[in-house]
């Protein structure tokens, strides 16, 4: 998955900027996959009067779409957001991450799997696993089952 974060001054958004951010449904076939509205969510992540946008590109859907270069990631962030969102002009801020194992995708057979592993981890006093590659991938997950273990150790 390749991340896109542009930075916009307020006024270029003709949408709304007090949003969390929105997620593009398969069916639309549009070529990002959602994007989140950070200077909202997380306080600080942008100047007085700008917006932080990170925008996903790529990942199950697309894998292909991930690896293409910068500025070909940045004209097709910027040409699905000016329809989406009704950006004017060009950002003043960008900057692209690559995650080349993003998300795990959890598959038919996971909490065998899960199940499996517990059981091999139980020959192994002392060893424990956690992350987002097991039983949730969000960052509250991650944080959530950390507390669950902490309290298990």
């Amino acid at each position: 998955m390749s991340v896109v974060a542009l930075g916009f001054k307020r006024k270029q958004i003709g949408f709304g900027t007090d949003l969390y951010g929105f997620l593009v449904p398969y069916r639309e076939k549009r070529k990002i996959l959602g994007t989140l509205f950070d200077s909202s969510i997380f306080p600080n992540r942008a100047p007085e009067g700008y917006v932080l946008l990170r925008s996903m590109i790529g990942g199950r859907r697309t894998p292909e779409l991930a690896l293409l270069p910068d500025e070909k990631l940045i004209d097709l962030a910027l040409s699905e957001l000016r329809e989406i969102i009704k950006i004017k002009g060009e950002p003043k801020f960008i900057k692209i991450f690559r995650w080349e194992r993003a998300i795990p995708q959890y598959e038919v057979g996971h909490e065998e799997k899960l199940k499996r592993i517990d059981q091999i981890l139980k020959k192994y006093p002392g060893l424990y696993l956690t992350g987002n590659a097991y039983r949730g991938v969000s960052v509250n997950d991650c944080i959530e089952n950390s507390l669950k273990l902490s309290e298990n150790i």
